[in-house]
């Protein structure tokens, strides 16, 4: 499976690929649909997790010279910085994509997932078919 999720990975599929497309890579000529299937679910979540933490990157912007335990007790942030820290946290919509692993937005959709979204992301995805895009 290790193999499988690599080519997964390095060919970054848009949809499951077939059992025939991956036999043809080298390595991977007795994969199974029940192997492909389990590889394609480890893929897909850590998509999504890759896509979380992607939506995080302003909380980790702190200056180098500050220890973590100076990080963790201070006190004294101002009103703007701790909303920028709190801010990826809160979801604004529930996005429920027709076809799990449906791409849009730079990410693979699975099922209902809460996510905070801009109104030109919630454009693109209630324009979209696929996608049903409720606020919270």
């Amino acid at each position: 499976m290790d193999k499988l999720l690599e080519v997964l990975r390095e060919k970054k599929y848009d949809k499951k690929p077939n059992v025939d497309t991956l036999k043809a890579i080298d390595g991977l000529g007795d994969v199974n649909a029940t192997q492909r299937d389990e590889a394609w679910a480890v893929y897909q979540k850590e998509l999504e997790e890759a896509a979380a933490s992607n939506a995080e990157p302003e909380s980790n912007s702190v200056p180098s010279d500050e220890s973590d335990s100076e990080k963790d007790t201070t006190t004294t942030t101002s009103t703007t910085e701790q909303h920028k820290v709190e801010e990826p946290a809160k979801a604004t919509h529930r996005v429920t994509v027709k076809r799990d692993g449906f791409r849009r937005l730079g990410r693979a959709w699975m099922g209902s997932t809460e996510v905070k979204l801009t109104e030109d992301e919630v454009d693109v995805l209630e324009a979209d078919p696929m996608f049903v895009v409720v606020e919270l």
